[in-house]
């Protein structure tokens, strides 16, 4: 009798909780995570920089290896200066195995907000024609200091 009243006791309690008063914890998202989400936002929508339109694209999806082919690529930048060449190719083309299209982008330079980073990435052409590829299916993102790569696959 007293489990059975216990449990109404519980019962009542849980139930008498409106959906406001029960707080649900969301992780705040990373740096990259939010970049990501504006690559997304400007892929859909579409972009135009001066006189060239890029028409909307399928979204990118986050890829382990690419993010960690980016984190490689970044810490041998951090020490060598900005490159697009890699300290090992091997190591690379293992990691970047099985997908029909890659391409990359580097920059350098400190970045605070993920608003920045996009302002600074999409100044140039060349990385509006790299961020909004058709190709693409996947990224990866990574940074080390002042250093940034972004690569694409499919």
């Amino acid at each position: 009798m007293k489990t059975i009243f216990k449990l109404f006791l519980i019962l009542i309690i849980f139930s008498s909780c409106t959906k406001e008063e029960i707080e649900i914890y969301e992780e705040p998202k990373t740096f990259n995570e939010i970049i990501l989400d504006y690559v997304n936002e400007i892929r859909v929508n579409g972009l135009e920089f001066e006189d060239v339109y890029y028409t909307g694209r399928d979204s990118l999806y986050p890829a382990d290896n690419l993010m960690k082919a980016s984190q490689i690529h970044c810490d041998y930048m951090f020490k060598n200066g900005l490159t697009h060449t890699w300290e090992n190719d091997r190591e690379m083309r293992d990691i970047l195995y099985g997908y029909t299209y890659f391409s990359q982008a580097v920059e350098k330079k400190y970045i605070e907000t993920p608003e920045e980073f996009i302002k600074v990435f999409l100044s140039k052409q060349c990385n509006c024609d790299f961020i909004m590829n058709a190709n693409a299916k996947f990224i990866g993102i990574a940074n080390k200091g002042e250093y940034w790569c972004l690569m694409l696959a499919k």
